[in-house]
């Protein structure tokens, strides 16, 4: 059963907590509302890559829906992207454009479980169906490589499939825990985070709105899904000084883990420290994937998200020169914890009423949240809060009437 904290909270402090976090919900979607530009998309005024429209409305959308499906600004926002869709992938689930910085993966998942939470009509399903889960199963890094590379099934930025690539690209040299030196163009090194992105969408999952495509199935994206997911757990090498059973972003690239370096293993490994976003993304990966709850690597995961749970930080080891990263992506971390506990059906203590308290005290008097921190571009209002938005959503379910 999903631990709502009962246990030491009092009834009417719960009650007023609900109605304290209600008004934040509120607030946080009546800010995302103001700042719609007339033809329904949200352009940030902080990043230029952003102010297109285009790459940062489906991440708003995706919370928003979930608040008021049907509000005008809801249906004015699905409006401007259904326009285009067709600008941005074709039928084929090819990806015509180069995106701004949040890529592919997320712009189709975020658009993708928009329109579910909106429930739009009028844009075609082939859209919301075919086309963006074609995208995304295009884009998984599995195509014809052996299961010992690096980045084999998993998601990452890269805006090609895998096997579509030219012939001069300028590749770099990395490695797979060390076990065997590869060639990876930077931006589609595969990560934790995209990952779990692109199985929120593919995975299968109870409708009554049934997808048929032969071009879809599951088994050939879950196995490489779970393959590339245990490169990112430190779990079961051997090694007990690393195996802590966290995850980390990135099984092949040092700079990417937030954390840093965790060291060299007995075997010569080089690993990487666990982090809390990480986790958090790692173990909704292990469950979308209908792994057992009580298999081990569940377990293990389970156990680090519940020992390290931080309402207020992203938890985890951080290098000293990796210290300023840990709360870069703090709403980030927030909205996934919050996701994956709600999957889980369980977590620790009292985690939905701190959560919620951590996040209503960092809310802005106009209803929004900002990072003071840059590194992660939530210092955006419209990256920042929609993530918030998302969190408070999850804990508010979780805290039940």
């Amino acid at each position: 059963m999903l631990q709502t904290g009962c246990t030491s909270t009092s009834a009417d402090t719960n009650e007023q907590l609900r109605a304290d976090l209600d008004a934040a919900i509120e607030q946080a979607a009546d800010y995302l509302e103001t700042q719609q530009a007339d033809n329904g998309s949200w352009p940030s005024q902080t990043y230029g890559l952003f102010r297109d429209g285009v790459a940062l409305t489906p991440h708003v959308l995706r919370s928003l829906a979930q608040t008021e499906p049907n509000n005008t600004a809801v249906q004015d926002g699905l409006d401007f992207i259904g326009q285009h869709i067709e600008a941005v992938v074709d039928g084929e689930g090819v990806w015509r454009l180069k995106p701004a910085v949040r890529g592919p993966v997320y712009f189709c998942a975020d658009t993708w479980l928009a329109l579910e939470h909106a429930d739009k009509p009028d844009i075609p399903d082939r859209y919301k169906h075919a086309t963006l889960k074609l995208v995304l199963k295009r884009l998984q890094i599995s195509n014809d490589r052996a299961p010992s590379f690096a980045q084999h099934g998993g998601w990452g930025y890269g805006i090609k499939p895998f096997d579509n690539l030219p012939d001069d690209i300028d590749w770099i040299e990395t490695f797979d825990h060390g076990r065997a030196k590869d060639r990876i163009f930077p931006n589609l090194s595969a990560n934790i985070s995209a990952t779990v992105y692109a199985l929120d969408v593919l995975a299968p999952r109870p409708s009554n709105k049934p997808f048929r495509d032969t071009r879809y199935t599951w088994a050939p994206i879950k196995y490489p899904a779970l393959a590339f997911a245990a490169r990112c757990q430190n779990f079961e090498s051997g090694d007990d000084r690393f195996d802590d059973g966290g995850f980390f972003f990135n099984p092949a690239d040092a700079a990417r883990n937030k954390g840093g370096p965790a060291g060299t293993d007995k075997h010569g490994y080089a690993r990487f420290h666990s982090s809390g976003s990480s986790t958090a993304d790692g173990l909704r990966v292990l469950l979308l994937c209908r792994v057992e709850k009580d298999d081990p690597r569940i377990l293990a995961a389970r156990d680090w998200l519940f020992k390290h749970f931080d309402p207020e930080h992203n938890p985890g080891t951080f290098n000293e020169d990796r210290k300023i990263l840990r709360d870069a992506y703090y709403f980030y971390y927030a909205a996934s914890v919050a996701d994956t506990f709600t999957l889980l059906g369980d977590g620790p203590d009292d985690w939905a009423q701190d959560l919620a308290k951590a996040l209503i005290s960092k809310q802005i008097n106009d209803g929004s949240f900002a990072n003071p921190f840059t590194d992660g571009k939530e210092d955006d209002p419209l990256i920042a809060t929609p993530f918030a938005l998302r969190a408070m959503l999850a804990c508010r379910e979780a805290m039940g009437q």
